[in-house]
């Protein structure tokens, strides 16, 4: 089984001719696995652009997801090879409005989503829980961790959207904040080529990104702000 790409949870491998299994690490809670195969399911009933999905499987003592395989690139790598920003951000922001155009309540709340970042209620993150629960509630389709990473180009330039473990619902002002955040903050590996060069650049990818929206931070500065908190706690572990 050749390995196609590695991930923080999971890696992907070749499955048959068609296509891959997202193969989480051993000891990845089974309840996860569970939660991203439910939100894929949910999202392929809907006029969204994504690899389909098939089942669970279990490769010793890993469980994995079977989608299809999808030709092309990230629109990340599309970026770093010097890609149109323009025309790749128009795309980006296009597929951003049409998953925020749905709803549902079949997912997790995105206030859950949060709470399970920062873990069990204690005296250091009590702060974080109650400005949590005083932000409003919706229900509009959240996809949580949309990021060039996670969009994929075909070579007929079609993009599709992957990875749905981080899937809720709650106001689209939450997601693109999200949004907002993993790009102008997203951790650039060092053996990146042009890493400064990148890095400088990611503040303004996002300013575009919302400027195309047309959504000023002043929509999302409160959303930011308690993602960036939940942040330090994910990015532990």
């Amino acid at each position: 089984m050749r390995v196609l790409g590695k991930g923080n949870t999971a890696e992907v491998i070749e499955w048959d001719n068609d296509k891959v299994c997202k193969l989480f690490y051993e000891g990845y809670p089974h309840s996860a696995v569970e939660r991203e195969y439910n939100n894929a399911k949910l999202i392929q009933t809907m006029d969204i652009p994504m690899p389909e999905v098939y089942e669970i499987v279990h490769v010793g003592v890993r469980e994995g997801i079977i989608y299809d395989r999808l030709e092309g690139q990230s629109v990340l790598e599309k970026l770093l090879e010097g890609g149109d920003v323009n025309l790749l951000f128009n795309q980006i922001v296009d597929l951003h409005k049409k998953i925020l155009g749905y709803n549902t309540c079949e997912v997790m709340s995105y206030k859950e989503f949060l709470q399970l970042c920062i873990g069990e209620k204690t005296t250091r993150n009590v702060d974080i829980y109650n400005e949590i629960k005083s932000l409003p509630d919706d229900t509009c389709l959240c996809h949580g961790d949309y990021h060039p990473g996670n969009i994929w180009m075909d070579t007929n330039n079609k993009i599709s959207v992957i990875d749905f473990m981080n899937v809720c619902h709650g106001p689209w002002q939450y997601d693109v904040a999200r949004t907002y955040v993993l790009i102008s903050e997203g951790d650039v590996p060092q053996e990146v080529p042009n890493r400064e060069k990148i890095i400088y650049m990611q503040k303004q990818l996002a300013n575009i990104y919302l400027k195309k929206l047309h959504v000023s931070y002043n929509n999302i500065s409160e959303y930011v702000s308690i993602i960036q908190k939940c942040r330090e706690y994910e990015l532990q572990y």
